[in-house]
This record gives structure tokens, sequence and C-alpha cells, in this order.
């Protein structure tokens, strides 16, 4: 899976309690810029933990690209989390003085991360500890059948270091370990979670008040000393005080080391080493039994690897082997050498059946890695490897018919996706892929086509209906929107545009109206339209209403060329405004539950059969029903997975303490949710003086007013690209208006008792959002669009501390045009005349 961008975080409770936790050991990464050796790192333990979730924040190194590679690499066994709101470190006076429940406290940064790990055994390892894997292998092994009760298990690494121009690795008898247990594994519960240290509130830590402790000696290899800023302390901050005392003697220690090699001797010689003082262990210590130290020899890794492709390509094949084989007993994990030599192998016919099929899977890993870096030659190449020693592989041809389509070479991706379809043809993915092939050359014919012949063989209501519609010669019917009643229902103190009742209730239904405006926007439709239909379940489950808001031509031919017999088309005869033609289509329909989903979005496989599974037979308290979803760009690429997955994860049920969340900030989007028709006759429709901002209006409303079911699962598709109409209000500095508004709006319709609660919270969170948007306009050379989204979030919050941020901001380099446009209004006008917005603040700020 991709990683989850976190802009407003929150910590589930819940998820601390032993109960809510699986049997299993969670290892916590908390990262930043740690691209030096986090790659290693996570190797090793990988393999020794049952899920590995991975936060970080503010990295201006690789270290997001690394743990990119990882989540692709390993996407059962990693989830990761981009924490966006700044983070204090815990060694600053910021992280003193925060309140652990404030999103820029690290405490908070660390606890969200550890919410995220679902295990009832943690581990919490750094960025630089590399795990020796004997060890890590027997704690892994005896926690699995011996789960820790009111126990913590501590470990330390060892300090590594080097000399220049010597590849031996030495440790510092004046600093042999890194701390006196820097990882322990534990039992996570809400009192075990963490907090400002109390013995030196600078730090953070782990609570483990009535827990045994025990520590067990060496099992990683503490790699800090060997990085190229080891000696950089707290970002380059000076701090005060006994935290300043207590880095000056570490690194006192490091720069005066007394370095010894890692031989057998010197393990020999202190096998009975105790580094750690402090008596709150039960103390357990063996150096000899550590491995000999690793070597790194990447460089003559390389080397050989190199060299046997170019004697591979002269048709050296025995050559080539003996240095893949080289290579790899250098580094046993190598992968670009492993798949090398078994290609060279296959060339000399001298692989088995099952010898190609694990060399085709190697291949296809390989290749899969080579993508995640950019580099689609290699990638192609690997994979062509791969269907050469296993041509009965729809996957690997899938795989490599993406990155052909990525390089634009059509006709080649074509092929691919051809020959995937012949080994699996009931998988509609690829069907996707070969469909907006198509589209990309303008054949829009032959992606029909495709469409057609996927739903025809996927879906049998849609190859009944199709071909009853076809057979009957039925002459295609363009619908005019009809009339719809316009009236007013009153929520809080503002009126929303009223859903009348069904005129005839007692009619047969069916269970869903799917409802799909459209606007001239041409390049998804097909895609949309056909992820409804391949799970349409027939008329009396489910009506499909296509609403034309009057676009220039009409979409009618292309719309009926995949739903013709299925779908209803209207057209309004003039274009209304995108919230009343949402309305008009909920008014035309006749499900129990509507789905509104954009022409550019789709859903996946499944969602309308798991939330009928589930929405049938909740209680009526239960108004809207939501899936997890992700983000896409215009490719159709996975960007981001939505914020609801990170706050409910594979929870089913009704979604607690949801109105505190959905009333701070939008963490669902329109095509991941359904909403009872009976709702939206309470409640009414979207707010058509809200337009650039409806869809979160419109879930406060009905979160104040009713229960929300959680399905789990990404079962919907949200598109992130550059024709969104929220790029164009952001450039013109309208957004932050209509935030604002929808503030105002729901404070009113709030329940009393949690009013002030969350609108404050709305208020300070939809500040700080604003401000960081300031860049977009910012960007293109608009200043006046800059300037009107400041002025805004200022008429969102009002208090010091969000002024406070507003002149941090300004004091930034960038900001610079920005701080001469607000120079100029001021001496242009009158100090009387100031406007509103810029005049200076009454309370006193304290910078």
């Amino acid at each position: 899976m991709s990683i989850s961008q976190v802009e407003h975080p929150t910590i589930n409770t819940s998820s601390f309690e032993p109960q809510n936790r699986q049997d299993g050991i969670s290892g916590l990464m908390r990262v930043r810029n740690e691209e030096e050796f986090l790659a290693p790192t996570i190797e090793s333990w990988i393999d020794y933990v049952d899920e590995l979730v991975i936060v970080f924040h503010q990295c201006t190194d690789k270290t997001p690209q690394i743990i990119e590679t990882f989540t692709q690499k390993y996407p059962q066994k990693i989830r990761a989390f981009h924490y966006l709101p700044h983070v204090y470190s815990f060694s600053t006076k910021e992280q003193v003085e925060l309140d652990v429940n404030n999103i820029h406290s690290f405490v908070f940064y660390s606890n969200f991360g550890l919410s995220q790990t679902r295990y009832k055994i943690c581990v919490y390892i750094d960025g630089d500890c590399i795990g020796i894997p004997d060890k890590l292998k027997i704690i892994y092994n005896y926690l699995k059948q011996n789960p820790l009760q009111n126990t913590a298990l501590f470990f330390s690494g060892i300090n590594l270091y080097q000399r220049p121009n010597d590849p031996n690795y030495y440790t510092n008898l004046k600093c042999v370990a890194s701390g006196d247990g820097d990882v322990a594994y534990w039992t996570v519960s809400p009192q075990h979670i963490f907090d400002k240290n109390a013995k030196i509130p600078f730090c953070e830590a782990i609570q483990f008040e009535e827990i045994t402790l025990y520590y067990l000696g060496f099992i990683f290899w503490h790699t800090h000393w060997l990085k190229k800023n080891a000696f950089s302390r707290n970002g380059g901050r000076e701090l005060d005080g006994e935290l300043l005392e207590k880095l000056n003697d570490l690194e006192k220690r490091n720069r005066e080391k007394e370095l010894v090699l890692f031989s057998q001797k010197f393990k020999q010689e202190n096998k009975n080493f105790q580094n750690i003082p402090y008596e709150r262990f039960l103390l357990y210590f063996d150096f000899a039994s550590l491995p000999d130290v690793i070597a790194l020899e990447s460089k003559l890794v390389a080397m050989h690897n190199n060299s046997g492709h170019t004697l591979e390509q002269q048709g050296k094949f025995d050559e080539a082997v003996a240095c893949y084989q080289k290579a790899l007993e250098l580094q046993p994990n190598f992968a670009e050498a492993e798949v090398n030599l078994g290609n060279a192998l296959n060339a000399q016919g001298k692989l088995s059946k099952a010898q190609q099929a694990h060399y085709a899977d190697l291949n296809q890993k390989f290749a899969h890695s080579c993508t995640i870096a950019g580099d689609f030659k290699k990638a192609i190449n690997y994979y062509r490897q791969a269907i050469a020693l296993d041509p009965n592989s729809p996957e690997t041809y899938y795989s490599l018919g993406n990155i052909l389509q990525e390089e634009a070479e059509w006709s080649e991706a074509i092929a691919s996706y051809r020959q995937a379809l012949k080994l699996n043809p009931l998988n509609w993915k690829i069907y996707i892929r070969l469909s907006q092939v198509y589209q990309a050359q303008n054949k829009r014919a032959e992606a029909i086509s495709v469409y057609r012949q996927a739903l025809t063989l996927l879906n049998p209501h849609y190859a009944k209906a199709v071909s009853a519609y076809f057979d009957a010669a039925i002459t295609p019917e363009m619908l005019v929107t009809p009339p719809i009643p316009q009236s007013e229902v009153t929520v809080g103190n503002y009126q929303f545009p009223a859903i009348p009742p069904l005129t005839d209730p007692e009619k047969p239904r069916p269970f869903w109206t799917v409802v799909i405006p459209v606007y001239n926007r041409t390049d998804y439709l097909l895609e949309c339209l056909a992820s409804v239909l391949v799970q349409w379940p027939g008329a009396e489950q489910m009506e499909i209403l296509v609403m034309d808001n009057a676009s220039t031509t009409p979409l009618f031919d292309l719309v009926n060329s995949i739903g013709g017999g299925i779908i209803r088309y209207y057209r309004n005869q003039e274009n209304i405004g995108g919230a009343r033609n949402y309305n008009a289509g909920i008014a035309l329909s006749r499900g129990q539950w509507v789905h509104v989903l954009h022409d550019d979005d789709c859903v996946l496989p499944g969602f309308y059969e798991r939330l009928q599974q589930s929405l049938a037979t909740c209680p009526d308290t239960v108004g809207v029903g939501c899936t997890g979803f992700e983000y896409m760009n215009e490719k159709g690429e996975t960007i981001n997975t939505g914020e609801v997955v990170s706050v409910y994860g594979e929870h089913r049920g009704i979604m607690t303490n949801w109105l505190s969340q959905i009333g701070v900030c939008g963490l669902v989007t329109i095509p991941a949710i359904v909403i009872r028709r009976t709702a939206y006759e309470q409640l009414g429709g979207h707010y058509p003086h809200l337009t650039e901002i409806s869809d979160w209006e419109i879930f406060k409303r009905y979160a104040a007013n009713y229960d929300w079911w959680y399905e789990p699962g990404i079962l919907a598709r949200y598109r992130e690209h550059t024709q969104k109409l929220t790029s164009a209000n952001w450039l013109s500095g309208k957004m932050p208006k209509a935030i604002r508004h929808a503030i105002e709006i729901s404070d009113t319709y709030f329940p009393i008792e949690q009013r002030a609660k969350i609108t404050r919270e709305a208020r300070s969170q939809n500040f700080n959002y604003c401000l960081t948007r300031a860049a977009i306009p910012l960007q293109v050379g608009n200043i006046a669009g800059a300037l009107s989204i400041l002025q805004e979030s200022l008429k969102i919050d009002r208090s010091p501390q969000a002024v406070a941020k507003l002149f941090a901001l300004l004091t930034q380099d960038e900001a610079a045009p920005l701080r001469e446009a607000i120079i100029a209004k001021l001496l242009l006008a009158p100090v009387d005349n100031i406007p509103t917005e810029l005049k200076p603040p009454q309370t006193a700020i304290a910078l």
C-alpha cells in the first residue's frame, strides 16, 4: 500500500486496549532524515515482526522515497504514515512546554504512530538500528510462544565506528552501547504509552510503571556514529541545562574515542562486559555471542555484478555466472545479482522447471522494485526476463503493460494486456488499463468495446439486460430533467434545499440509486460508469441515473454506448450549478440508499455488495454509510490512502466519536459515502451557496443528526487532477472563505454540549490548513489570491496563536512578495482606513 498522508492526526485511544489488539508483535519506527541506514534497518527487522508501522515527518532527504519503496515491497506488512503537522523534537524547549495532546508535540506524534499498530506486543525501532537477525529471530520465536504479561524486555545496540579509508568496523571502549536499553518490547495498554519522561521532561518515554523490566543484551548494530553528520546536535539548535550537558558528555566520549577492532579475541576478552549501570534491570549479557561484524562491501558487490552483466552480453556465460556468485558471496541478499545469476543459468539451459518458476518470480519482484525506483528501462527488461522463464503469468504481462503504457509504447502495451487477458479473462483491472490505452490514443470506439466485452463477461445481469435492449431495437431516449419541487428544510439557522418524498412509496423500490452528475468532461466517464455497471445487481436492486448539467455537447451517446438499457440519462435544459444538479438526481431517486458518484471518480468491486450486507440490517439511527477510499492521480495511480482509513482501520460498524472528527476537518470524500433517502428527506440536499466545499458541510449536517456506518476496506477512489475546481478555488482565494462559511453554518446545528469545542478546533486546524495553501497562488505569482487567503484565514481564527503563526510565515524568504504587498497597502492607506483584515490585533501576542 502507499504512504498515508496525515494532515489532521487523531488518536483512537481504544486502540491501546489489549482486548482490541491481535496476538503478535508490531514494530514501530518514528523516523526523520534517516536515508543513510534506513533500508538495511528495515530489511533486518521485517521478518521478525508481524507488522511494521512507520511514521515520519519533516524529512529533507530521501527517507520518504525509501519508505515508499518498502511499502511497495512489503505491502502486507508495512503501513507508513506521513505526519504533516510540524512536530517539535523531543529535545526542544517547545516540546517541554507543549501539552502531550497537542498534535505538534513529539509525544502526541509518537502515540499517533503507536495507535496505528495492531498487535499486543510492540517494539520501537530507530532508523539507524540494524538488527542482528540471529538475535531477533530468537526473540520473535520466543515471544510468539510466550506473550509478555506485565513485562518489558530491553536491549541495546553496539555503536559502530570506522576510520578514514578503512573498511573495518570498530567499537569505542568509552561508549560501547547506545544506551541503557534503547529498544524495548512491551505489551501496549492505555497505561503503557508514550508520555514526557518524568525525570527528563525534554525527552519522551514509554510509561513502564508496575511492569517488571529485564535487560537482555545487544541485538542490533547502532550506526549513528557512521553518519556523515553524527555530531550535529538537535538540528543545530543550542539548548540549555541538563540536556546540553548530557549531549556534550556523549559527544565528548565519542570524539575522544578509544577504537577497538572487532575480533574474536576482543569478544572473548570482553564476554562479561557490562555497560548498563542502572539497577532497574535484571541483567543478562553475553558479548561473546555476538556474530562477527557485518561487511558492507557494496562497491565490490556492484563491481562483480556489473562485470557479470558485461560478460553475459558477450556470451561468456560461465565467467558471468562466476561473477554473480562472487557478488552473492559478499552480499547474499543482493537481488540484482541473484536474478542475473538465474537468467544466465537459464540461457545455458541449466535450470529445472521448478528453478525457472523461482527465478521468474525473482525477476518479477526485482522489476517491480525498479519500477518504484523510476528505472522503467530496467524494469521492462526484467519483466521480459520473467516472461521468458514463465510465459503463463498474467500478472507479469499486466505489470509489463503498465510500464509500457507509462512509456507511451501503446501497441506493445496493448499486446501485453491482451496476453494477460488470454491467461486471466476475469481480471477487471486489466480491462480498465487496456481501455485507458485506447482512450489515450483517442480510440474511443475500441475503449468502449473493451468495457462492453468485460461487462458482458463479468456481470451476467448486465449481459442479459443489454442483450434484451439491443434485441428489442429500442430507440435510445434522452430524457429532459423534469421539474423538481422547490422547497426548503431548516437545520440550525440555515435553510437547505428540500428533497421531496416519494410520490408512490408503496411501489417496489431498488435498494440503490446511483447518481452520476456530468458536465462536458468525458476523459474518465467510461471508467466511472463501468465501475458501477460491473457491480450492477439488476434493476430490482439498483437504478443508475446520469444527470447532464446542460453539457455543450450532450453526453448521451457516450453513456448509452455501455449503459444502454440500464442507465437513465437526464439532461437539464440549462446549467443549474453543481449542487442543484446533485439534488435533482437525488430528488429523482427511488432507491432506499443514494450514492452520488463524480464522473471522474470510481468504485471498486465489492462496494455495493458489502455495504448492502451491512446497511440492510443496520439500526434506523444510521443515516450514512462510509467505506475506506484512496486518492488517485490523473493516470489512475494511487497517491494516498483516505484519511478515514487511518482513523477506523479494520473497524466495521457505527463510527464512534465521528462528529468530533468530521466537525473539525473533512476526512471522507463523496464517492466513499452513501446516504439513506429518508435522511435526505429530513435534512435536505447539498447547499448551493457553498459550492466550493458543499461536501464537508453536508457530511457535518448528517453526522450531527445520524449515526454513520463504516465498512472497512478500500472500496472507492477519488481523483486528484488539474481540472478539479478546488485548484481554481485556491488560486482565487475563494476556498478559505467557503471553509469559514461552512464552520459558521455547522456551528448553528451542532449539539450544544459539543458545539464550542468542535468549532474552536475546526477554526484552529483550518486556519493552519489555509495558511499552508497560501503558497498555491503565490507560486504562480498571484499575490492578490495569496493575500485573500491570508485575510480569510484570519477571519477563521483570530486568536493570538493564529496571528503568531501568520507572522512566522511572513518572515520566511518565500513570503517576501506577500510582505511587500502588505507594506504597500499599509503605506498607501490612511491609518484610520486600514482594511479590517490587516489591522494589528488588539490582544498581546507572545512571540
